[in-house]
């Protein structure tokens, strides 16, 4: 949100642990977010 705010158009997101349990990558993908991330713990 806060690049948005700066006037980015931010399409996807890129991270190399996904810790689903903590929800930020459901959280990025319902903002209509592509995520991409090398693993998950």
């Amino acid at each position: 949100r806060l690049l948005q705010r700066l006037g980015a158009n931010v399409v996807e997101a890129v991270a190399i642990v996904d810790l689903p349990e903590l929800g930020g990558s459901k959280a990025l993908e319902e903002e209509g977010l592509n995520v991409f991330t090398v693993c998950q713990f």
